[in-house]
């Protein structure tokens, strides 16, 4: 076997141009070395003219230098061939995913168990105020697994939240007609296997589609149905997040409609079809955001990760979203940093995250506590908007 070269060909024919031009070897090591970025001495330099200056004759020269030339770009179409594909590979591995769920799904509408009959909405007493509440449901990773995270974990949480929730009916019935329940999916419904590649499958306990199946199960028999049976009108927000995509880079086009959150916003609105819920009605969004009427106010759903955390940024964004929808925005409501906050007496109102403390948090220095926030307004004339209180639901 012949010993290796110590410089590649392309090299040794950089140096014989040099010589071809006249350079003598102290500026040629000069040129080579800051063109390689190597520490090359004039001695080597000139050795390796001397060994293999015949392999780059006059003559053969620019046809040499061509074929390099032609090798190197080869490489680069190769390279950025093989980009392409892998962006290819991982687009058809995100559709088998979402076949697979929409398959599992269909399959579950078939078997949807309905249930029990609602109760019968108590009438209004003219001396009580009306209310409305608002359960904020955000950053519920479903699919996550940490040391105290996992999907018997997220179902457990999810069913505390809910028993509070009705508890906070009732408490609040004795002095208020609770009227209306808006239900706010705000995004990352899901911890999404394939986003950031290696780093999120170490970070899920399960695949994609069977993620979004787990959500789909836990959002309709451990939420949905359990809120339905109070009788009362319930409206359902639905945006999506940034975990609940399959791909790396996000994209920008209908994000609401291209994302796995379509699927499961869906398959939740059928399934409520199926099982008479006629008292639940879906608002999914094929954009980022969505606005809906409380009372006389309006309320912005928004998943967070393009809104500053900051009030200014809060405030931009708001005056940003209501010159878009052409009406004066009142509330805001997003998630995505897993820590409540709240500004101006509930003008906006950040929400928490279903997992709690993750490896994530831990290397930025955050002790994040799982939580879900619940709002009340009520109906007035003399106050400046509806919004009375705000109730974080801390969960085990």
């Amino acid at each position: 076997m012949g010993r290796k070269k110590a410089y590649t060909d392309e090299q040794l024919a950089y140096i014989c141009e040099l010589v071809n031009d006249g350079f003598n070897f102290d500026k040629i090591t000069q040129k080579f070395n800051k063109k390689y970025k190597t520490e090359k001495n004039v001695a080597s330099i000139r050795q390796q003219h001397t060994m293999y200056s015949g392999l780059f004759d006059l003559e053969d020269y620019d046809t040499s230098k061509k074929t390099l030339k032609q090798i190197q770009q080869t490489k680069r179409k190769n390279s950025h061939l093989a980009k392409e594909n892998r962006k290819i590979l991982d687009f058809e591995n995100s559709l088998d995913d979402l076949v697979t769920a929409v398959q599992d799904t269909v399959t579950m509408m078939n078997k949807v168990k309905i249930p029990t009959k609602v109760i019968k909405k108590s009438k209004k007493q003219l001396k009580k105020r009306n209310m409305t509440m608002e359960l904020m449901l955000s950053d519920l990773h479903y699919g996550k697994l940490t040391d105290f995270f996992n999907k018997d974990v997220a179902r457990d949480r999810m069913r505390q939240l809910i028993e509070m929730t009705i508890l906070e009916f009732h408490r609040m019935e004795r002095d208020f007609n609770v009227e209306r329940l808006i239900l706010a999916l705000i995004g990352d419904i899901i911890e999404s296997y394939t986003m950031h590649g290696l780093e999120s499958a170490v970070s899920s306990e399960m695949g994609n589609s069977e993620q979004m199946m787990l959500s789909i199960d836990s959002l309709f028999y451990d939420c949905i149905v359990p809120l339905a049976k109070l009788g009362i009108p319930i409206d359902v927000p639905a945006v999506t997040g940034n975990h609940d995509r399959t791909e790396k880079n996000r994209t920008m086009n209908k994000v609401g409609k291209n994302n796995v959150t379509w699927v499961i916003y869906n398959a939740l609105e059928r399934l409520c079809k199926e099982a008479g819920l006629k008292n639940v009605k879906f608002h999914i969004a094929e954009g980022p955001y969505i606005s809906l009427n409380i009372y006389h106010n309006i309320a912005l759903y928004e998943h967070g990760d393009n809104i500053p955390q900051d009030r200014k940024g809060i405030e931009t964004k708001i005056a940003a979203r209501s010159r878009q929808i052409n009406k004066m925005i009142d509330f805001i409501r997003f998630g995505h940093y897993h820590t409540v906050t709240m500004y101006d007496q509930g003008r906006a109102i950040i929400n928490g995250c279903l997992p709690g403390q993750d490896s994530y948090a831990d290397v930025l220095g955050f002790n994040t506590q799982a939580f879900q926030v619940l709002n009340f307004y009520v109906e007035t004339k003399e106050r400046p908007t509806c919004f009375y209180k705000s109730f974080p639901i801390y969960l085990k």
